[in-house]
């Protein structure tokens, strides 16, 4: 996220996951620092990170026609040397892009 960014609607709009409230000593307009804090809270509530890869690029994804899933080939980008670490297959993937986002490896 941007440093300076602040949201451009309320945290009591749309910016809230259902039966996940934000604090109520937030203002209603959240810095990124406090955007980032609701989402890590959120992935730590509902143990949702052993759903997805951080660090990662997607090398390849092909279709198995015999298992009916998706081989999904990754490289851990903090390694960064190149090498395929591991692949997995996957009954379902999400694609997700943003031409605005550069990784903050730090």
């Amino acid at each position: 996220m941007y440093a300076d960014l602040w949201t451009n609607a309320p945290k009591e709009s749309d910016l809230e996951v259902p039966n996940f409230p934000w604090k109520k000593t937030l203002p209603s307009y959240v810095t990124a620092d406090e955007v980032r804090e609701y989402l890590t809270d959120y992935i730590q509530h509902f143990n949702v990170a052993r759903h997805y890869e951080t660090y990662s690029n997607v090398k390849s994804v092909k279709f198995e026609k015999s298992s009916n899933t998706f081989k999904v080939t990754i490289e851990n980008v903090k390694i960064g040397d190149g090498r395929v670490v591991f692949w997995q297959n996957y009954s379902n993937i999400i694609f997700l892009k943003s031409r605005l986002f550069r990784p903050n490896l730090a």
